[in-house]
């Protein structure tokens, strides 16, 4: 799922990112706009999530808040839409004591 996450984020990236490259082709007098991904951007976000600073992204805790904060920051620079005119959508998940409240970041392209 955060993968999906990811990958939807970078390929609505703007072109303006030196890591992110664009090109057109014409079919049948209509002009497609193509964005090509380079795998060492994907690789940085994923890093990033990974690192020590994300503390294992677990509801409620400084890392996740890090890792939703850099999403948010993302998506928002890659124009993704919201759902509800909010990204943030907060949840409550059973944990050993008692319940953890969380969010996810959501957005469609």
């Amino acid at each position: 799922m955060l993968a999906l996450l990811i990958l939807a984020l970078l390929s609505c990236q703007s072109s303006e990112k030196e890591d992110v490259k664009s090109t057109t082709h014409k079919t049948a007098g209509t002009i497609h706009a193509e964005r090509l991904l380079d795998s060492s951007l994907i690789i940085r976000e994923l890093k990033f999530l990974a690192s020590d600073t994300c503390e294992g992204r677990k509801p409620g805790s400084v890392g996740h808040e890090n890792a939703a904060q850099r999403i948010l920051m993302d998506f928002r620079k890659a124009k993704i839409d919201s759902f509800d005119h909010s990204q943030v959508q907060l949840f409550k998940a059973k944990s050993i004591n008692g319940f953890t409240e969380g969010k996810n970041i959501v957005g469609f392209v």
